[in-house]
């Protein structure tokens, strides 16, 4: 498998600042890229159309690696650096998380608690409401009962009074005939 020039480059560089950390080698960048073509041209990973500048390949296998080790301690130092922060977020996170489930939870028992004196407010109300409507039920009926009574009682009055002036004006009227005969 074959990487372009591009690659070869930053693989060049990566293994001279790799060298630079350990205070090895310092190489400037137009080193990098002369002496890593003519590496590989000289190992024959280059093949003959490629020995112009824009053209230049070596094979991957042969590209140099780094690890955490070959970088050096700060940078082991600046990864541990940042696992470790990103291990300080996550607490945060979660302590932040557990946080608002607790105000949540509060929230929801403090919301429950108002529901339901509601609720046991809208049961008083309901039974008030109710037992005042008997009472107004029962007065309407006692009130209706009294009003019915009392109107018989004035029926009967101007009946015997429709009466008694039906008599009257009979007694007048037979009077009135004897008289005039």
């Amino acid at each position: 498998m074959f990487v372009d020039r591009t690659r070869a480059q930053a693989a060049a560089r990566s293994q001279a600042a790799a060298q630079e950390i350990d205070g090895d080698v310092e190489i400037d960048d137009d080193d990098i890229d002369e002496r890593e073509i003519q590496d590989a041209a000289d190992d024959g990973e280059i093949g003959a159309a490629g020995a112009d500048r824009n053209a230049a390949l070596v094979v991957a296998g042969n590209a140099p690696t780094t690890s955490l080790q070959a970088l050096g301690p700060s940078v082991q130092d600046h990864v541990a650096a940042l696992a470790q922060q990103f291990l300080l977020q996550i607490q945060v996170l979660a302590r932040e998380h557990a946080v608002l489930q607790y105000q949540q939870q509060s929230q929801k028992h403090t919301q429950d608690a108002a529901l339901m004196a509601v609720q046991a407010s809208i049961e008083t109300s309901v039974r008030q409401l109710t037992d005042r409507q008997r009472d107004i039920d029962v007065r309407l009926g006692e009130a209706l009962t009294a009003t019915q009574a009392s109107l018989r009682e004035q029926l009967q009055h101007l009946q015997r009074v429709q009466k008694e002036r039906g008599e009257q004006i009979e007694s007048y009227v037979s009077d009135r005939r004897t008289k005039a005969t």
